[in-house]
């Protein structure tokens, strides 16, 4: 019963989270000219075999085609 009680208040708790950080909406419209965008790019990339073994971290052969890959997605 107990962990119910506690997931129960973890979930007020990420809702009123979100609620507090949640950008305000502005009832003004702003300039072009004043507007910020930020944004963030994430690339990943699987780099593990189906094979069975310890290391897997790319391999050498396998270096030049990410690097292309992220210089590529640089424009």
């Amino acid at each position: 019963m107990w962990v119910k009680l506690v997931l129960l208040l973890l979930f007020c708790l990420m809702i009123v989270g979100a609620i507090h950080f949640a950008e305000p909406r502005e009832t003004e419209e702003r300039s072009s000219s004043a507007e910020v965008v930020h944004s963030l790019r994430l690339l990943t990339w699987n780099i593990g075999y189906a094979e069975l073994e310890d290391d897997t971290r790319a391999h050498d052969k396998d270096l030049p085609a990410v690097a292309e890959l992220i210089l590529r997605q640089d424009r």
